[in-house]
């Protein structure tokens, strides 16, 4: 697995990282996707972490069984 970081803001004590991942699947096929994540540290430790990714490419590389750990519902909140 490789997560190259694409771009960083640092905002002193949150920081947004844009990064991708490129893994190769033991089965054959690659799950290659962007994420985002954001940390928070307090007194050097992350305190809080929060990862955001395509949920759609998830499924295009692992097909219909990731659906029995991931919600891939797309639908808008309140709808």
């Amino acid at each position: 697995m490789r997560f190259p970081v694409s771009h960083t803001v640092d905002g002193g004590d949150v920081a947004v990282l844009e990064y991708r991942g490129e893994i190769e699947l033991a089965g054959g096929g690659r799950y290659d996707n962007r994420y985002v994540g954001v940390f928070e540290v307090r007194d050097g430790q992350i305190v809080r972490f929060s990862e955001y990714f395509d949920p759609v490419v998830l499924r295009d590389a692992f097909g219909d069984a990731v659906t029995d750990t991931f919600s891939l519902d797309t639908g808008q909140a309140g709808s």
